[in-house]
């Protein structure tokens, strides 16, 4: 059955016309598919819909919805327009077009935008086509279904492009290009979010395996608005089934790396929710996916490791009919997980589409495993997907390694015959197993076809992985004390215009929810609306880091040309951040979200003391205009303080000081990829700052 939107009313009262927002001027419609429409009018009451000469009356439940289906359309000819009707209201969306419409989703890989991808800027410059629109979701991640999602069409320039998901946008621009049919991309993606977010509770409901996630909601005290993006179902509740009806022509994903540690359960996860999203449009929809790109430092022995099994998980879904896997292996960068080359794996998206959905191509993807023979101390792997046949670059194959039956893997030779690789070594005359780039980084593995294709990192074994046992996702009773932590749960307070963060108490570690993929100590407290949170990560991340969310930081130039302003639960007022430790630490890092810094001629940036009088800069940016990237955690740092209290704030000046700092001139610092921008008068709608303080102990 196709999910209907349900909201209860009052039987009694009018109900205006209402339309779900995606039904709005300058829409793409999926074509040569029957064309759905529905909403919500006053009870029994009749609603007429019109578009172009197709022409539908139906009558609204008791509940008010209604819902029908007008005959499907082919592409071409002049936009249309459809006029809905019910008693007194009316409603008329313009500049409609038919063609191919398809969902974009998943985590920060998604949902990075053009402008922070390699090239995107002058992409973006070129990118106006009036026929190729976005559609985003706004974030919404309610504990329960809705029946809408906020957003608006556009269509593609440099404005919208810019911020739009790059690989969404390359995808789209390579369809436009073969198909030249319009195209519609509805993105519904956000960062750090793990796959359970995604599907729906009957879906997480339908294996013991997932009842450790299940466990983790029953725990969790539920946001009433909707802001928890780890909240199981929820985003499949805000950001996905309201979408259900809506006819598409298929679905690409890219997500994963917050579940890697989970891989072995992502095995289950991944087709559920693949089969789960099917049952909600009720159609077998195309699935192309992308397969997780290297990441981390590269190896110098054969390892089991976490982001090889995630990959496995990822190509076992290509057991389920009509899915693609696009193989990013050959894409990523050792230090940052967000990799910049967002163009091929765009592409090698659109090259899977346009092979399956519209037979234009005869090679799709590169070489995938298929079989193993050993022959004379020696294993020969064959493969499906070779196309124009197999080929090195760079010189011989890397990234092979052979093992026998002790399970002890070494690098080994790896040869090409014909369609196969024959893959040996000296120190295992007895070989049983091979496996090719199987690491979080196999750096420098070079098996592609002739056509262009990476091919898809692989294991003949099937012996026990890093994460097999990985399944819970709650904070266990009890937790090891993480080594060398001198630092115990911290308060916070708010003294004056100072955010106090006293990192020195010996408060028992209370926290019991679980943030981002990870086991997290640490506590909260709420303030103006929003909450306060000090972040201990625990395990996934090197080192001891504090992170501080759940603000928007804004320097504003007044009088003070230090003034740092805080946004929360709709209030604004001056802030310093003041941390004080359980012993004296010698320095520290600032990494913070990308900087948005608008000013001509001035300066800005963060500045440090250990007293709070005597400050000190610490990062600068200078010349104005939008700056969008991270300050490198290994780079700006402050050292040889030997102190137990450390104050952090912005700072805004002009050439001359504060005189001679412009009206209207500000510095923001936020989480990349997580808030949409306002004009200069609104805050963020979702307004977050990420601060990290790494103790040089």
């Amino acid at each position: 059955m196709v999910h209907m939107p349900h909201v209860t009313h009052a039987q009694d009262n009018h109900i205006d016309l209402r339309l779900p927002s995606f039904f709005s001027d300058r829409m793409v419609l999926q074509r040569d598919k029957p064309i759905r429409v529905w909403g919500q009018a006053s009870p029994g009451a009749e609603v007429r819909v019109r578009l172009g000469s197709a022409e539908k009356t139906v009558t609204a439940s008791a509940d008010g919805t209604w819902f029908m289906e007008l005959p499907p359309r082919t592409s071409g000819g002049q936009p249309l327009e459809m006029d809905v009707s019910s008693g007194r209201d009316a409603l008329k969306i313009r500049d409609i077009l038919l063609g191919d419409v398809w969902l974009c989703s998943g985590q920060s890989n998604m949902a990075l935008p053009l402008s922070k991808s390699n090239g995107g800027a002058a992409e973006a410059q070129a990118s106006a086509d009036p026929k190729l629109r976005f559609f985003t979701t706004e974030f919404h991640a309610p504990n329960e279904p809705v029946d809408d999602v906020s957003g608006e069409w556009v269509e593609s320039s440099t404005e919208t492009a810019r911020s739009f998901s790059a690989v969404a946008y390359y995808f789209g621009k390579q369809l436009r290009n073969e198909l030249n049919v319009p195209v519609g991309l509805i993105l519904s993606a956000h960062g750090a979010t793990a796959i359970e977010s995604w599907m729906s509770r009957e879906a997480l409901q339908s294996d013991p395996d997932f009842k450790p996630i299940l466990d983790k909601l029953a725990a969790t005290v539920i946001d009433p608005n909707g802001w928890d993006m780890h909240l199981p179902s929820g985003l499949f509740h805000g950001r996905i089934l309201p979408l259900a009806p809506l006819p598409l022509c298929g679905v690409i994903w890219y997500q994963g790396e917050t579940n890697a540690k989970r891989a072995w359960q992502y095995r289950k996860l991944f087709p559920a929710l693949i089969q789960d999203w099917r049952k909600a449009w009720d159609e077998e929809l195309p699935f192309y996916f992308v397969q997780l790109a290297n990441y981390q430092k590269p190896p110098t022995h054969p390892v089991n490791e976490e982001w090889a099994e995630l990959r496995e998980a990822q190509a076992l879904a290509l057991k389920l009919p009509h899915t693609g896997m696009a193989v990013a292996i050959d894409v990523g960068e050792e230090k940052n997980i967000h990799p910049s080359n967002k163009k091929t794996v765009g592409e090698r998206l659109a090259a899977l589409a346009l092979a399956r959905n519209y037979g234009k191509m005869t090679t799709d993807s590169g070489p995938l495993y298929r079989s193993m023979e050993v022959e004379d101390g020696k294993i020969r792997i064959g493969f499906d997907s070779t196309g124009s046949g197999l080929e090195a670059r760079g010189g011989k194959l890397k990234q092979f390694a052979i093992a026998g039956a002790d399970n002890k893997f070494v690098w080994a030779d790896a040869v090409i015959e014909g369609d196969s690789v024959l893959v040996s070594s000296p120190q295992v005359p007895e070989p049983v197993a091979v496996r090719y780039a199987w690491a979080n980084n196999p750096a420098g593995c070079n098996l592609y076809n002739k056509d262009g294709f990476p091919a898809a990192p692989f294991r003949t074994d099937d012996w026990p992985g890093v994460t097999e046992k990985n399944h819970l996702v709650a904070v266990p009773p009890a937790l090891p004390k993480p080594p060398m932590d001198p630092i115990l749960d911290p308060s916070i307070g708010l003294t004056g215009n100072t955010l106090e963060v006293d990192l020195g108490k010996d408060i028992e570690r209370n926290w019991d929810q679980v943030k981002a993929n990870g086991y997290r100590y640490g506590a909260r407290q709420k303030r103006e609306g929003k909450e306060i949170h000090i972040w201990l990560p625990y395990e996934e991340e090197p080192g001891l880091y504090y992170e501080l969310e759940g603000f928007q930081l804004e320097a504003t130039r007044h009088d003070n040309p230090a003034e740092l302003v805080y946004s929360g639960g709709g209030k604004q007022g001056k802030l310093t951040l003041k941390f004080r430790f359980s012993a004296p630490i010698a320095g520290f890092r600032l990494k913070t979200g990308p900087v948005n810094f608008q000013a001509h001629g001035a300066v800005a940036g963060f500045e440090y003391s250990a007293d709070g009088k005597n400050w000190k800069p610490f990062h600068e940016i200078s010349g104005g205009g939008q700056i969008n990237r991270w300050i490198d955690p290994k780079g700006p740092k402050a050292e040889g303080l030997n102190t137990r209290d450390l104050y952090l704030r912005c700072y805004v000046r002009g050439p001359g000081g504060s005189a001679g700092v412009p009206d209207n001139t500000r510095l923001r610092a936020r989480m990349a990829g997580d808030v949409r921008w306002g004009d200069a008068s609104r805050t963020f709608s979702q307004a977050q700052w990420q601060m990290w303080v790494e103790l040089a102990l």
